[in-house]
């Protein structure tokens, strides 16, 4: 239910889940941390299996602390697209425009915390966007339709507007 609601994507990385057997229920707010929201729906994020990246690099290699989850983005109420955008080499960075000093630090923060620009995602995303400039002079809806499966839908949307 919780992948349906997600889009059959990572909650923290957008990367496409495919195999529902090869994903997990994460707590965004560990459950170390954060006890009585164990059972609290809106604690809950599917994400990808990856040790280097998303939901269990935050919870092995980032060290945060409770007082910490006030410094990054939540991806059950924040919008990625409101805070980042993406380089024509699949880098993902804090939106140039738009953004005060506190949300361009909490995309940063972001970035670290989930580890959101390992050499396995970049270069994903700089696949896809090459799919998009291959696509040439097809409608953009068509191209969005297109590559629906591929995951990463704020690049897609970045690439395709």
């Amino acid at each position: 239910m919780l992948c349906e609601e997600q889009g059959s994507l990572c909650g923290y990385t957008e990367v496409p889940i495919i195999d529902p057997f090869a994903c997990h229920i994460d707590h965004y707010r560990k459950k170390c941390l954060f006890a009585t929201l164990t059972f609290d729906w809106s604690n809950f994020v599917v994400a990808t299996m990856d040790d280097d990246f998303g939901a269990r690099y935050k919870d092995g290699h980032s060290g945060i602390n409770a007082a910490d989850y006030g410094t990054f983005l939540n991806p059950i109420t924040d919008k990625a697209e409101d805070y980042f955008e993406y380089t024509a080499t699949g880098e993902i960075v804090p939106k140039r425009q738009g953004l005060n000093d506190s949300q361009r630090a909490m995309s940063e923060k972001t970035r670290t915390i989930f580890n959101l620009n390992h050499p396995s995602l970049q270069n994903r995303r700089e696949g896809l966007i090459r799919m998009i400039n291959d696509y040439g002079d097809l409608p953009l809806a068509d191209v969005r339709a297109c590559l629906g499966g591929q995951g990463f839908k704020s690049l897609v949307e970045q690439f395709t507007t």
